[in-house]
């Protein structure tokens, strides 16, 4: 039986997952402070609401404006979709829990960010509705969750549950290998090993740097120079494709 795929929206994933995640799984992003995950989310997201799907990111973090901000600075305005509906943005705390179960059944894509700092001191009944959670979640929607590196007391519970789990990291010291991803399991599909490096480009977020296709000459867009200089340079490479450059050009128009 063929499974159903979602589309991760970020560049150059979905032929290293095997074609997407698969549909109602729960997918975790892991990683240390900065090395962006919560940009793989806004990709993940924004995938999902170009393709009409009702989407929730929820937070402890990181409040309404501030999400809307952080977007704003890759050239992404998602404003419109929250105040037509179809994403929900909210900010949510360890005691939230219960009401948050209740409520990501009502959506397609939910995205938690993050996750470990709602369960690193919750009791043990709490834990089991942390278990619950995750279980189930995958029964309505397609879910994405992150947890911060190094790893908070029963973090490893979202990991161990967790059908497919993303290692991103940062080492901060430049050159290609700068931010890396590596896909640590991925179940019921075939997932490419190895280590790959990634950048984060205005209007498209999260690229891996990986050919995917013929290179071409890019036109220009309405973006910053050192920002049009590095999509250049990957579209000549073949890293973006042509379809990728469109869809960097609708995203920002």
């Amino acid at each position: 039986m063929m499974l159903e795929r979602v589309k991760s929206g970020v560049i150059g994933l979905d032929e290293i997952l095997g074609g997407g995640f698969i549909k109602n799984t729960v997918n975790a992003v892991v990683g240390g402070i900065g090395c962006g995950k919560t940009i793989f989310c806004m990709n993940y997201i924004l995938e999902g609401l170009e393709n009409g799907e009702k989407c929730m990111y929820a937070s402890p973090d990181l409040e309404v404006n501030e999400f809307l901000r952080l977007a704003k600075s890759l050239q992404w305005d998602f404003s419109k979709y929250a105040e037509n509906g179809q994403l929900n943005i909210m900010k949510v705390m360890a005691q939230d829990i219960a009401s948050l179960i209740k409520m990501v059944f009502e959506y397609d894509r939910v995205v938690i960010d993050a996750l470990s700092p709602l369960v690193v001191d919750v009791e043990s009944e709490e834990r089991k509705e942390i278990s619950w959670l995750l279980k189930n979640l995958k029964s309505k929607g397609t879910v994405l969750i992150t947890v911060e590196e190094p790893l908070r007391l029963n973090a490893d519970l979202i990991l161990l549950l967790a059908d497919s789990v993303i290692n991103l990291r940062y080492t901060g010291y430049g050159g290609s290998f700068s931010r890396t991803l590596r896909v640590l399991k991925h179940r019921m599909s075939w997932h490419a090993d190895g280590v790959y490096p990634f950048c984060i480009i205005e209007g498209a977020g999260i690229v891996i740097d990986e050919k995917r296709g013929e290179g071409f000459e890019a036109g220009e867009l309405d973006l910053p120079e050192r920002t049009m200089e590095k999509i250049r340079e990957l579209c000549r490479k073949g890293v973006l494709t042509a379809e990728d450059f469109e869809k960097i050009k609708r995203r920002i128009s």
